[in-house]
């Protein structure tokens, strides 16, 4: 038997929060997102996904401000926590939802919901994972991953897929690249640096690590673009 088949594996609580921006994927990925939560949380509009399926939330967090009354009624009819917030805050109604994360205690943040048509809101969503890395934080649909590195992770991949890798808040230094196309060893990048767009699996498996900084990669899942 090899050791990897016996050895004790941490368990992965995820925390699964949808936001309130454009729904980009299947109903089937999102139900399956949400049965493999321990937690789930919709922040403001996003309650109408979970209402979709009749699958209540675990929370119900934000201003209330794009939320129709009437799925906000069924989900305080299932029991659902609701936390409402004046609109004059400083917190996007996503982090609100990994500040919750965050005292909860759970492995993993992944969020839906984040991108869409407002620019701003998608950008902001990206900060966030970078603001939350503790969590372990991604932005996850059917065709698109996107998380950060803060010190080394290894992915799996599909050859030939599309990965950017790009300095998030800083510079960054000893970046190393393995398993693309396009390879990096010890590189240093300016805050404003492109050299990461579009790479590619070379295989399937890449690593990302760096010795100073934070990065954000956008994988295009199964995607050449």
């Amino acid at each position: 038997m090899m050791l990897y088949n016996i050895i004790e594996r941490p368990v992965i609580n995820i925390v699964y929060i949808v936001s309130g921006g454009s729904l980009l994927s299947s109903d089937e990925f999102y139900i399956n997102m949400i049965k493999s939560a321990s937690v789930t949380i919709a922040c403001d509009s996003g309650i109408k996904l979970f209402r979709r399926f009749n699958m209540a939330p675990s929370y119900l967090i934000g201003d209330m401000d794009s939320a129709e009354e009437k799925d906000v009624e069924w989900a305080k009819s299932m029991g659902v926590k609701v936390l409402k917030f004046p609109p004059e805050k400083n917190e996007l109604d996503t982090e609100l939802a990994l500040i919750m994360a965050r005292g909860l205690q759970e492995n993993k943040a992944v969020l839906s919901g984040v991108l869409g048509s407002r620019i701003d809101q998608s950008m902001a969503g990206i900060y966030l994972l970078a603001a939350y890395n503790d969590l372990d934080s991604e932005i996850s649909e059917e065709y698109i991953n996107i998380g950060t590195v803060k010190k080394r992770k290894v992915f799996n991949a599909l050859k030939d897929e599309t990965w950017t890798v790009l300095p998030l808040g800083g510079q960054v230094n000893g970046l190393n690249l393995l398993g693309y196309k396009y390879e990096l060893t010890n590189k240093h990048l300016n805050p404003w640096d492109t050299l990461g767009v579009s790479n590619q699996a070379a295989g399937e498996k890449v690593e990302i690590s760096l010795s100073e900084g934070i990065v954000c990669y956008i994988r295009w899942i199964g995607k050449k673009v």
